[in-house]
């Protein structure tokens, strides 16, 4: 894992530092880590989201909802479910 070196005024290391504490991280740096992660997972949510609205919209082909479609569809939630837990 590499390391990244963030400069922050007083006022946000503390704030950073606080809350590590108050939700039971042992540090601010996994703190930070936590957050990336939950903002990369709601990046990834939003653009799934996206696409299928534009799929929705596209007036293409008929979607026939089977337990292949299903299968499929889980497979690439799984995918980048890895994605995002091992960047």
């Amino acid at each position: 894992m590499q390391s990244l070196m963030i400069t922050l005024p007083d006022s946000l290391k503390s704030f950073v530092e606080e809350q590590a504490a108050k939700e039971g991280f042992p540090s601010a740096s996994e703190y930070l880590e936590a957050l990336v992660r939950a903002v990369q997972k709601r990046k990834v949510k939003q653009e799934l989201e996206a696409q299928l609205l534009e799929g929705l919209h596209s007036g293409g082909e008929d979607l026939t909802v089977n337990d292949q479609f299903w299968e499929e569809l889980h497979n690439q939630l799984d995918e980048d479910r890895l994605k995002v837990d091992n960047p």
